[in-house]
Order: structure tokens, then sequence, then C-alpha cells
């Protein structure tokens, strides 16, 4: 196995993906249920997927509105005001650009009566949006102390439990604040948020809308009740993704078994400092690519915590990785970062003044396949996760 494999790194596939996504179908009537969803762009296709699942299940009962916050953050006040008016649900999954002035935030705390007699849920956002979750019209965190809410950066928090995908944490406060029947709900429908993975979505949206469905007494079907959490791996420095789930290395074979005949590759990314995973949907296109064809795919993330600069030696081995076995690489310049006028396109970390990037042509048969720039400072824990 060791000698087929592939280290692709997914930081120099830059793959752009359409943040405008809306899956809903075109007649609503008065007994259909609106459920607005508001999530990464990254998330965004996985969302539109399950929706389209679910409504598909309820013979199009339900209805969804999958946004993304860089979608809300574009919208007016009056637009944000339309969307939310016109959902019975809202779950704002993740974000912080949804909290502040001109935000989704400051729009509802103007407007509270946009939620309510509604489910509205906040999970990773700001703590001043997540404290206006509110079920009919009951306050979510009321008698909730601030401390225990905390903030995504916060470990053991109730948002911090949902950035980390810590269930412990979770299920801790659900004990803690056992007589709040509001927080029950809401901690309930987090855990499949933290847990992730497109399996844990569908079955959030099947929670909150039979949740919806059984405190307005609507007849609800069984046949669409959400299974239990599928528990992720707490984050971790390292670890597996795949499927928008994060496992350890033993958890990951366990699920996608490595046959020994097959040529094994592994893609290599990182999460960014908001805990998203960069690339994800870049990386699953990969994976889905490469399995097609037969192939062990071995997903790699790194936690960004600092940078690594390497040395001409180090970047000349880097380079030699890129090439497949009858390709060659050929240095075609070296530049200070600080002259190059067009960072974005720059593959690793481009923000160090004192950087070098590297102008690289790789060869096959003597012709030019491909050309490309790359920093000598590169994410350290994308590296120790290699």
């Amino acid at each position: 196995m060791r000698k087929h494999l592939i280290t692709v790194t997914a930081i120099l596939l830059m793959v752009l993906f359409c943040q405008t996504v809306v899956a809903a179908n075109n007649t609503t009537t008065s007994n259909t249920t609106t459920i607005l969803v508001i999530g990464s762009s990254r998330a965004a296709k996985s969302y539109n997927e399950v929706a389209h699942s679910i409504m598909n299940l309820t013979d199009n009962n339900v209805k969804f509105q999958i946004r993304s916050t860089s979608q809300i953050g574009n919208m007016t006040s009056d637009e944000i005001q339309a969307l939310l008016n016109s959902s019975q649900i809202i779950l704002a999954e993740w974000g912080t650009q949804l909290a502040g002035n001109g935000s989704m935030e400051s729009v509802i705390i103007a407007n509270p009566s946009l939620i309510e007699n509604k489910i509205f849920f906040a999970f990773e956002s700001g703590p001043t949006l997540v404290k206006l979750s509110m079920i009919n019209n009951t306050k979510v965190f009321e008698g909730v102390t601030d401390t225990d809410i905390g903030t995504w950066d916060r470990p053991g928090t109730l948002i911090g439990a949902c950035h980390d995908g810590d269930l412990s944490s979770l299920m801790f406060y659900k004990e803690k604040y056992s007589g709040n029947q509001a927080l029950q709900y809401w901690i309930d429908c987090a855990s499949y948020y933290a847990a992730g993975g497109k399996k844990n979505i569908e079955n959030q949206f099947k929670y909150i809308l039979k949740l919806y469905y059984l405190i307005n007494g609507k007849p609800w079907n069984s046949s669409w009740d959400p299974a239990p959490v599928e528990p992720g791996l707490l984050l971790q420095p390292e670890f597996l993704y795949r499927d928008g789930q994060r496992f350890s290395l033993q958890e990951y074979f366990q699920k996608y078994h490595l046959d020994p005949t097959k040529p094994t590759v592994a893609i290599l990314t990182y999460v960014g400092s908001t805990g998203e995973v960069a690339y994800a949907d870049a990386m699953q296109q990969i994976i889905d690519a490469l399995t097609s064809k037969g192939m062990n795919v071995i997903p790699v993330v790194g936690t960004w915590s600092n940078y690594v600069t390497l040395n001409d030696t180090a970047m000349r081995e880097l380079l030699q990785t890129l090439c497949n076995p009858n390709q060659t690489y050929n240095i075609t310049a070296i530049k200070d970062i600080g002259n190059c006028t067009e960072r974005s396109s720059i593959l690793g970390v481009n923000s160090i003044s004192t950087g070098k990037v590297y102008e690289v042509d790789i060869f096959e048969n003597g012709t030019i396949v491909k050309h490309f720039k790359v920093s000598n400072a590169q994410p350290t824990n994308v590296y120790s996760a290699l």
C-alpha cells in the first residue's frame, strides 16, 4: 500500500463553489412548514442535498430556504425581515457575521415579532444572537449564566461545545439545567450540529420539524422520526474528515475500510481559526472522484495554529511530492512575497511579509502541464498531520 501512497494537498486545489443555494418548492400552501437554515458556504451544499431528501420524504409538506452567512451579510434589513417573516423554523447554525450592528441579530432585536410563535435556534454564533433563541415565545437561555453560554473560542461552554463537537459538555449542561425544557430542546438539536456529518444534518432537520409539528398539534408521521446522534470526534489538532464528519484514525478505518490491493491516496487540508475545514467541498469532490476510480482515500486535516518557514531544501522536497512519477519540476523564479501584487493565487500562507514565493512549472514528457506559485510559509499543524 505504501508504495502507492500519493499525497495531494487540498490547499493546492482552490475550487470555488456557488453560495446561492435554495431548496424549495415554488408552491406553498397553508399546510407547508418553511425552515430557514443559515450556515457556512461550505455546509450549504450538504444542507441543500438533505433538504431535498426531506421534502421528498414529506411529500413537499416542508419547504427549505438555505442561506450562507455571506448571503445574509449582503442582504438589506428589509430583505432579512422578509426572509425571517416567511419562515416558521429558523436554524442559525454558524457564523459570527450574523451578530453585531447591521446584522441579522440587530434586525431581530429591532423587530422581535419576527421570531414570535416560531422556533428560532442559534448555535455557533455570537452570544447575543444565541441568547435570542426561542421556542414558541419561550426564551431558551432564561436562567442560564453568560459564563455557561460562553463563546465559540471558550471550550466547555455551550457555544464552545458546538464549535468543538463536544457532546459531553452539552450533556453536562442538559443535566445542570434539567428544569429548563426549552434548553433541553436546544441542546438536543445542537448535538446533531456539533457531531457533524450529513446524516446528523438530516436527523437534525427531522428533529426540529418533529418538534414544531408536536408543539403545534400537527400530525406527525412516525416514519419520519429522527435517528439518534452519530457522535463525531472532538475537535483535535489533527483528524481525518469525510462526508462532513471528523474521525480518529481507528474510527475512520472502521467506517471506510482500507483495501490493501488498491492504491491509496492521502488528501491534506487544514482547519481555519473559525473551525471550518478549508476547501471541504473541493476535498469531498476529490474523495468521491478517487473512490469512484477504485482507490482508498485518507483525508487528513490539521488545525491551524501557526506557520513554519521552509528552507530551500524543504521547499524542493515539497515540490517533488507534487509531481507524479513521470513528472519533473522547474523553479522559474523565487521572489519576495512583498513583490507579489496578486497574493490570492499563492499556495500556502501569503500574509508573511518576509516570505518567499516559488514560481514552478511541472513538466511531463517535456511539456509544461501545470504552473503555480508556492509560499515557503506553510501552516504548522498541516505538516504535523501529514
